[in-house]
């Protein structure tokens, strides 16, 4: 009877632990959305550093970016739904009304948005007549190659002085509104690019909705930014950056050369030499559009159908980054251009995750976790198949990244016999006992819930510290034992009731 007693309990106990909520572990599922012209490996580099930094669980989903955003947030919806309300969602340009478009959808803890159009992209609306600009531009440039050959010979040799700089603006200005759709995103006729041109893109601005989301999203976070030099060749440095600063000094250059030997010419020639003149205007046409291409841009990107120029981060201004009712973290100069966003922002968005959304640093609750591998009885170590969100097998010789996990202590301290822990892979998933045991393990956990716990079983010192190379055993919340098949070799399962030689792996702690 005694014993009917203790086992009635002992699954009464494995019942609860298995169907509580999640271990409070800190770690905030985030979901970084992408923009135009982009993908989820946009945010791959600034996602992975932020894991190191702050306790965040990274997903990064792809999304058709021409399509509206009630259905980019339908994709998304269907892509990671299932994540709890503890979600924080951090957008890059269009990305950011997708993560509000989003919220109508699923529970958000947080939305962050960075270099969001929130009140509409002025480019979208423009787009065309800025073509027809660059269009007009490269013509009247062009035109001076063809003024020396109507002009020949007389003056030819000038063009040895004005040839190679007008030539490499005629190249960049031919590369421009390619650059504009593939760079970019401004596609005319993408379904997105409608709702990009509205003061308020799908309604997210209306009064009732801005209610909603104050009252339903804790954090919100608009981080509104300024480019380096965003005014100096801004058309070619929101495409190329890393040439910005270069390409604007070829620009500067060339107008003053035009306008040197246009000069020039018009001073020496003899007034009546008609091909002369000719060659002089030509010259001074192109510096003329030359000196127009950067305030041409910068109204583009500032305002529907032109006019002043704002401050802006080369494709969106800095009054439209601004995210409605939000708080506001500003870069007024100096900072990255548009499609530098997701790489250059980690600070910013440590900022705005950690005091706003107030998701703890790393090694706060939790910590970042101790490197450690598994080793099976034949000496093989356990990997997470690429590097998570997919099988667990038993089956390396040696240990890299997919096979090094971070182990989380959860009841804190030094790590000893019987303390609950959890397994983050390089991902950032965690490996879970599929429905808590009598199952696969897979390194699908997006948080560290009771199907991603288990209880460490320290071999060679029991009740005492675990110590690395100590033999050990790994318990699920039902009391399953994680095994490596045949000892190593296969597959990693949870369905064992005892130990064995299968079911116990080295700790090698790094």
């Amino acid at each position: 009877m005694r014993t009917s007693n203790r086992l009635s309990w002992w699954l009464a106990t494995v019942i609860v632990l298995c169907a509580s909520s999640a271990v409070e572990s800190q770690e905030a599922p985030t979901v970084f959305v992408h923009g135009l012209a982009s993908s989820g490996a946009t945010w791959q580099g600034a996602a992975e550093r932020l894991n190191t930094r702050i306790a965040i669980t990274p997903f990064r989903p792809d999304l058709n970016w021409r399509a509206t955003f009630e259905s980019q947030a339908g994709t998304l919806q269907g892509a990671v739904g299932w994540l709890p309300g503890s979600t924080i969602a951090v957008g890059h340009s269009n990305g950011g009304l997708v993560a509000r478009q989003w919220s109508k959808l699923h529970p958000l803890h947080g939305v962050i948005t960075v270099g969001t159009p929130h009140s509409g992209a002025p480019l979208a609306y423009n787009a065309l007549g800025w073509i027809g600009f660059n269009q007009q531009a490269g013509s009247v440039i062009t035109d001076v190659f063809n003024a020396f050959s109507r002009t020949c010979c007389d003056w030819y040799w000038v063009l040895g002085q004005v040839g190679n700089l007008t030539d490499w603006i005629r190249y960049w200005m031919g590369l421009q509104v390619g650059g504009l759709v593939s760079t970019l995103g401004i596609e005319i006729g993408a379904p997105v690019l409608a709702q990009m041109s509205s003061a308020s893109p799908a309604n997210l601005n209306f009064s009732g909705n801005l209610v909603r989301e104050a009252a339903a999203i804790p954090a919100r976070v608009g981080i509104a930014n300024v480019a380096h030099n965003f005014y100096y060749a801004g058309a070619f440095r929101a495409i190329w950056p890393d040439w910005g600063d270069d390409i604007a000094w070829l620009m500067y250059a060339s107008h003053d050369v035009l306008v040197y030997w246009a000069n020039y010419i018009w001073l020496t020639a003899d007034p009546s030499d008609v091909k002369a003149m000719d060659l002089a205007n030509a010259l001074w046409s192109a510096a003329v559009w030359i000196s127009w291409i950067d305030p041409a841009w910068c109204q583009a990107v500032s305002r529907p159908g032109f006019g002043d120029c704002s401050p802006n981060d080369t494709v969106v201004p800095d009054w439209t980054q601004v995210y409605p009712g939000a708080a506001l973290i500003y870069v007024p100069a100096e900072g990255p251009t548009h499609t530098q966003e997701t790489a250059w922002s980690d600070d910013l968005l440590y900022d705005a995750l950690t005091n706003f959304a107030h998701v703890p640093p790393r090694g706060t609750g939790g910590g970042t976790g101790q490197p450690v591998n598994l080793r099976a009885a034949n000496g093989q170590y356990v990997v997470a198949e690429g590097g998570g969100w997919g099988a667990v097998n038993a089956n390396r010789d040696a240990a890299g990244p997919w096979e090094t996990f971070a182990l989380v202590d959860l009841n804190g301290g030094s790590l000893r016999d019987g303390d609950p822990v959890a397994f983050r892979t390089l991902s950032g998933s965690y490996l879970q006992a599929v429905s808590g045991g009598g199952d696969t393990m897979q390194a699908i956990g997006g948080d560290m819930g009771p199907w991603e716990t288990f209880t460490i079983v320290d071999l060679d010192h029991p009740g005492g510290a675990v110590q690395s190379w100590d033999a050990v055993a790994l318990r699920s919340c039902n009391g399953y034992f994680v095994v490596a098949e045949l000892g190593g070799g296969d597959v990693v399962n949870v369905n064992r009731t005892a130990i064995g030689a299968w079911e116990t792996f080295r700790i090698v702690v790094q």
